[in-house]
Formats: structure tokens, C-alpha cells, sequence
């Protein structure tokens, strides 16, 4: 896992995959004598939903604690510095939708407990109370204009609100309730606390032995420590003995020892050099390896957070005081004109990215090794049940085996039914467009010759002829003109289906017309008369017989007696040529265009020459038809016989299928889990 998101995801992926299990029907196994059962498995879950990286941050007072929380968690000033060791308490943070506080009180058991105990500075025994608490409730007292009400503090035991702001009253050295807080719990909307409990602890040189214990306490739970070092004073004597004292049975995989302040240092090199040969001597190989895998880091959280309070001041969300604008301007601005290391502090966020990557680093490897046994439990419940499986599975391969020879056999059968029958359904399909094409030839062709022969008779023949001459000749010549036409157009007919021929006979080779029927030699008789049938169509049509009959039907609408009738007169005497003319016109778009009658003779006649040529098919369209039939019913008993024998041997295999489908279920289901829940 590189980061925190994925350690997330891969948590959820975890505690989903303990409820797969739950409901997956393997359940109870005994692994190794110890019993996993669905209680098992809700623990399990239950005890990895609640687990949260724990960080604890440790350091001297004034070492920077809380202007590294400030910059990382609140991203402005909400945490006061601790000055001195009464305004330092154990400081719980933790994410929740809106802002919010518990402030707990010594109990009174507690207050009279410190108030009575002697502690060891400097190796001589002195009270706490007048040493520590008497100078802090003196301090309230001066701040404030009157005495700190002990009685009222120790009956409320602890006190809440939302604005943090107020904080101040109860942890700041000026606070009026600062010297009887014991600890304060502080919950933020902050992307990181979603996450991550941030424990901030009091100073290493505290005092107080009630906190001592807690902070104790926190260390040990925590997943990673922040040991926070001053770069004006790094690694003294109080941080060697709290090393000692608190961290050397910690793993170093989980200490991050950070130099704060670093702008205070001449050279950050000589610096972390300082540091870690110090954490060397104290620690040995321990501090050695703190050292080597990245533990030591230098930051300078200062100017983080004052970049972001700048930020935020010019966008109207806070307002600095006029003081503190001025300081914040002169460190991003004055200060590190004259340093270039100042510079490269300010631009790279005083190195708090660097810092926190380091961190979840940190985070991560502390809790690969739990997320790895969860994994371990969950795919153990899987490898019980498939090694049982596999057992019995040894003893049915061979049944197995031959069912599937059997059923590949019956397959491939079926296969080439398949095609066969395919290939001869394309052919009879393929046959059918090349009739309808033919059929379709004549139509639009014989309505063209007809109009073309109409339009050419109007405009050349009655437009520049005189009437006499038409009353003889525009019967003759509009014959001849659509006999020439027809005759044109039979040749192409026959022409067409010469071409047609090739296209059957190409047919018959492209789809293999001998292999279609499961009967071998009714194939081949079927293909022979297929051939003969194509080598004997032509164009039957009777030419004369459709001359003839165009003949006399234009002949009695255009002929000398018909267009008798159609002649206009003026003044009673003599013919109107305009309108007579116009009146042959319209006869002969009559006779042509609108009755018909010479269209249905040629269409007719070609239509008889088609269904000729597809009556001559019929015997073997009907053989065709036959062998496909025959295909169907050679594909459904293989179906059929497959069926039965599928049934039979699961009837007789049950077994053998159910532990077949369980491994393979099994399997499946603990690959993809835990695939799902791969820690690379």
C-alpha cells in the first residue's frame, strides 16, 4: 500500500470480504483445532471496523507542537502555545462533521492527590502545588481580576461547547480555568482527522505524573509517534531521557523524529546530522534504523501555516490584527530576501508535505501485518472446503472425462448439421433474389418505352404533320415505333436471363449444392437436376403473338376511323388544326400512358416467361425443401440424443457435478476476494 486512502479501501474490501464468507455457506471450519464460525467473523469484522491510526505527537515545550497541529489539522490558530508545563494537556483531536470540545476537570481525588505530591527537579523534591499550581492560579488571578473557584471547576467535572475559540479559557496561560484541566478532547471537520486521532502530549519535561501515565499510555497505542525536536535545541538531555524512557520498546518502523523550527538553524545538514548521531548513541541499531528508512525529517510549520492564514485573511474568511499581518508579511517576504534556504523553506510549504508523506508512510507499515492475518482468516475457510473438495473429485475425473468426449462428439455432429443447413437455407434465398430480380426487369422498363415511344410520336411525328398525312400514317407509325421498342427490350430480356443462368450456375458452385442433404446420392441426383433445369431456361416469349396484339390496339385508337372523330371544325367547313392536333395528343397518351392496355400485353407476356422459368424449378426447389427438412430432423434427434444422454449421466453423476461446480465456485469466489484484497 503506498498511502492512507489505499489502506482504507483496502480495510472496507476486508470487512466486506468477512460478510462474503458469513453468507457464503462455508461456515463452520476448524482450521489448525481453532473453530471459525459466524461469531468468529463478526468479531473479526467488528474488531478491524474500529481500528484507527492512532498518532501521537511528543516533544518539548516550545518545541513547535502546536504550530505543527495549527498548520496540519486546523489550518489556522486554534491550539495556544503551551508556556510552561500547567497550560500543556493531553490534547485528544478527532474528525467530526462540526467543530466541538470536551474540556474534563481533575476530579477531586486528583486535585487533592497533586495538590499534596512532592516531584524531583532538578534531583531535589519540591511541592507541585506551590511549585506548579499556586504561580498558575496566580496567574489566573492577575489575568483575570479574581480568584479561580475550585469548588465550582471540581463539581462540573467537564465542560462543552462548539466554538473552539474558547479554548483559550481552559489551556492557554492566561486561561481562567487553565491550572485544573486535565485533559481536553477536541473533535474537527478536518480531511485528516477522518482518519487519523491526533494525540498531542504534554512536554517531555512534564511534571505531572497523572499526565505522565496517560501520555505513556497513548504512546503505546499509537501507530506512529511524532517525537517533534527544536532546531534551536535539538536532541538535549530531556529528549534523551524521554527515548529512553518511552520509545526504546517501540518498533522504529513507527517513530518519526521531526527538527522543527528549521529556519533557526545555520545548516539544516549539520543540523540532522546533530540528531540522528545522537538517536544513534541513545538508541543503537534502533536509532540506526530510525536514521536509514526515512524517520528523521526537518520542518518549519510556520510558514505553512502562515501562508494559509495570509490566504485566508485576503479572502475575508479571518482577521489578523494588525500586528500579526505585520509579522506574517515579514517572514513570507522580508526575512528570506537575504537567505536563499529561507526561500526554499517558504516555497516548499516549510518541507509539511514532504513531513506528512513521511507520516502516512509511517501509518501504513504499521498496519499492513494486521490487514495480511485478516486476509490469511479469510482465505483459510476457503482452502478447508476446496481441499475436501478436491478429494473427492480425484475419484470422478474419469466419468467426467468421457462425458465430456461424448459431448464433444454430439457437438461437432450438430455443428455440421448446422452448416449444411445454413448453407442450403443461403442457397434457396440466394436463388429466390435472382427471380425476383428477373422478375423485376420488365416493369419499370416497359412503362419507359412506353411514354419514350408517346413522347417521340407527339413531338416529331403530330407537331410537323399535316392532318391528311396522319390520318393515314400515325397508326402505322406509332406501331412501329413500339414494335421497334419491344423487339429492343426482348433482346435485353433475353440477355438478362442468360445472365442469370451464369449467376445459377455459380450458385450451385459457391454453396456446394452436392453436400446439402445428409442422403449423399439424393444430393448429388438433386444437383443434376438443378444443371439440366438451368441449361433449359430461355425466353419463351411469343414476339408475334405480342406484336399482333400491340398492333390492333393501336390500330383501333389511332387508326383513320378513330381519329375521324377526333377532328375539330371552324366556321363549319374547315378543320382547327391546333385543336385536332391536340386531340391526337391526347389519344395518343391515352393509348400509351394512362389505359394501359399496351403495357399489360408486354408485361404479361414477360410475366408468363418468368413463371415459366420458375414452374421449371419447381421439382427441384421441392427436392431442396425435402433435404433441408431432412437436415432438421438429422439436427434435432442429435439434439434430442444429446439431451438424454446429458441427463442420464447427471443422473447417474450427480455427484461428480456438484463438487465439480463447488471447487470451481469456491475457487472463483476466494480468487476474486482475494484478488480484491491484494496488499501490493
Amino acid at each position: 500500500m503506498k498511502d492512507i486512502n489505499q489502506y482504507l479501501l483496502l480495510k472496507e474490501k476486508i470487512i466486506k470480504g468477512y460478510e462474503t464468507v458469513k453468507n457464503s455457506g462455508l461456515l463452520p471450519v476448524k482450521v489448525f483445532e481453532a473453530l471459525i464460525d459466524e461469531d468468529a467473523i463478526d468479531e473479526a469484522a467488528a474488531n478491524l471496523a474500529d481500528d484507527k491510526f492512532v498518532v501521537s505527537v511528543c516533544g518539548q515545550i516550545k518545541a513547535g507542537k502546536s504550530m505543527l497541529l495549527n498548520d496540519i489539522i486546523f489550518g489556522g490558530e486554534v491550539l495556544p502555545a503551551a508556556d510552561t508545563p500547567e497550560t500543556a494537556k493531553i490534547t485528544e483531536i478527532s474528525y467530526a462533521e462540526e467543530p466541538g470540545y470536551i474540556v474534563y476537570f481533575y476530579s477531586p481525588e486528583e486535585w487533592e492527590y497533586l495538590k499534596k505530591s512532592n516531584v524531583n527537579i532538578n534531583g531535589a523534591q519540591v511541592s507541585y502545588y506551590e511549585t506548579f499550581i499556586k504561580p498558575a492560579l496566580a496567574e489566573v488571578k492577575l489575568v483575570s481580576g479574581k480568584e479561580l473557584n475550585e469548588a465550582e471547576a471540581l463539581e462540573r467535572q467537564k465542560v462543552s461547547g462548539s466554538d473552539l475559540s474558547k479554548l483559550a479559557d481552559y489551556i492557554s496561560v492566561k486561561g481562567a480555568f487553565t491550572p485544573m484541566v486535565k485533559a481536553v478532547r477536541i473533535k474537527y471537520p478536518a480531511a485528516i482527522l477522518k482518519n487519523i486521532s491526533i494525540v498531542d502530549t504534554p512536554g517531555i519535561n512534564d511534571p505531572n505524573v497523572m499526565r505522565s501515565r496517560i501520555t505513556e499510555k497513548w504512546i503505546n497505542r499509537s501507530d506512529a509517534i511524532i517525537f517533534l525536536l527544536s532546531a534551536a535545541q535539538p536532541f538535549t538531555a530531556e529528549d534523551r531521557d524521554f527515548f529512553e524512557r518511552y520509545l526504546s520498546s517501540v518498533p522504529v518502523g513507527k517513530i518519526l523524529t521531526a527538527v522543527s523550527k528549521i529556519d533557526l538553524a545555520e545548516d539544516i545538514t549539520q543540523v540532522k546530522k546533530f540528531v540522528g548521531d545522537s538517536l544513534i548513541k541513545t538508541l543503537g541499531k534502533a536509532g540506526e534504523q530510525i536514521v536509514a528508512n526515512g524517520g528523521l525529517s526537518a520542518i518549519a510549520p510556520m510558514f505553512s501555516l502562515f501562508k494559509k492564514l495570509k490566504a485566508d485573511a485576503a479572502e475575508g474568511k479571518i482577521k489578523l490584527s494588525a500586528e500579526r499581518s505585520h509579522e506574517i508579511d515579514y517572514q513570507l517576504t522580508q526575512r528570506i530576501k537575504s537567505s536563499e534556504f529561507l526561500k526554499e523553506i517558504v516555497n516548499k510549504d516549510g518541507y509539511i508535505p514532504d513531513f506528512l508523506s513521511a507520516l502516512e508512510a509511517k501509518l501504513i507499515n504499521s498496519k499492513n501485518a494486521i490487514l495480511e492475518s485478516h486476509i490469511k482468516k479469510i482465505e483459510a475457510v476457503f482452502n478447508y472446503h476446496l481441499k475436501n473438495n478436491e478429494n473427492e473429485k480425484a475419484q470422478l475425473e474419469a466419468e467426467i472425462k468421457s462425458f465430456n468426449a461424448d459431448a464433444s462428439k454430439r457437438k461437432a455432429a450438430l455443428n455440421e448439421i448446422a452448416d449444411k443447413k445454413s448453407n442450403a437455407e443461403d442457397f434457396k434465398n440466394s436463388l429466390n433474389t435472382e427471380l425476383n430480380k428477373l422478375s423485376g426487369f420488365f416493369n419499370q422498363r416497359v412503362e419507359e418505352i412506353c411514354s419514350s415511344a408517346a413522347d417521340k410520336i407527339i413531338k416529331t411525328i403530330i407537331s410537323s404533320r399535316a392532318i391528311e398525312d396522319l390520318d393515314v400514317n400515325l397508326s402505322f407509325e406509332s406501331y412501329s415505333l413500339i414494335e421497334s421498342n419491344f423487339i429492343e427490350l426482348n433482346l435485353k430480356f433475353s440477355e438478362y436471363i442468360g445472365s442469370f443462368k451464369s449467376k445459377a450456375f455459380c450458385l450451385a458452385t459457391k454453396f456446394n449444392l452436392e453436400n446439402y442433404s445428409p442422403d449423399s446420392a439424393a444430393a448429388a441426383e438433386t444437383s443434376v437436376l438443378y444443371k439440366n433445369t438451368i441449361n433449359q431456361v430461355f425466353n419463351k416469349i411469343d414476339s408475334v403473338k405480342v406484336l399482333i396484339d400491340l398492333k390492333n390496339i393501336i390500330s383501333s385508337s389511332s387508326g383513320p376511323d378513330a381519329l375521324k372523330k377526333l377532328k375539330a371544325n371552324c366556321f363549319f367547313f374547315w378543320t382547327d388544326t391546333k385543336k385536332t392536333k391536340k386531340n391526337f395528343n391526347d389519344r395518343i397518351n391515352q393509348i400509351f400512358i394512362t389505359d394501359l392496355s399496351l403495357q399489360r400485353v408486354m408485361i404479361n407476356a414477360f410475366s408468363e416467361s418468368v413463371t415459366s422459368i420458375k414452374t421449371s424449378l419447381g421439382q427441384f426447389l421441392f427436392r431442396l425443401d425435402n433435404g433441408i427438412a431432412a437436415l432438421k430432423k438429422e439436427e434435432t434427434e442429435n439434439v434430442e440424443a444429446l439431451e438424454r444422454a446429458e441427463i442420464s449421466i447427471k443422473k447417474t453423476n450427480a455427484d461428480a457435478s456438484k463438487i465439480e461446480a463447488d471447487i470451481t465456485s469456491t475457487a472463483s469466489r476466494r480468487d476474486d476476494l482475494l484478488k480484491n484484497m491484494s496488499l501490493n
